[in-house]
């Protein structure tokens, strides 16, 4: 991945947290919609999730945490969990 490019969630709900060590805290796992939603009010409304087929920028890239700009204005970081075989073809770069 390159910072400044964008890019596209072609699969799987994400959470977008405020911070690397909070999304660090938070187990990496994929969600459907309902659990997506689901978890997000366990957590008090306050993590935001960006569904299939979201576009971000990347905006920094530290390992296995991205932190993004989303298509509706949010920024803050995901994990991803690239040594897993459920990660692979999740993101894709967009060329326009």
């Amino acid at each position: 991945m390159n910072i400044g490019n964008l890019y596209e969630f072609k699969k799987y709900f994400w959470f977008l947290y405020p911070s690397k060590d909070i999304s660090a805290v938070h187990l990496t796992a994929t969600f459907t919609g309902v659990q997506a939603a689901d978890y997000s009010k366990l957590l008090n409304g306050n993590i935001p999730y960006i569904f299939p087929n979201s576009l971000f920028l990347l905006l920094e890239q530290n390992g296995s945490f991205i932190r993004i700009l989303t298509n509706n204005g949010e920024v803050g970081w995901i994990h991803i969990r690239w040594d897993q075989e459920w990660a692979k073809d999740c993101i894709e770069e967009v060329n326009q």
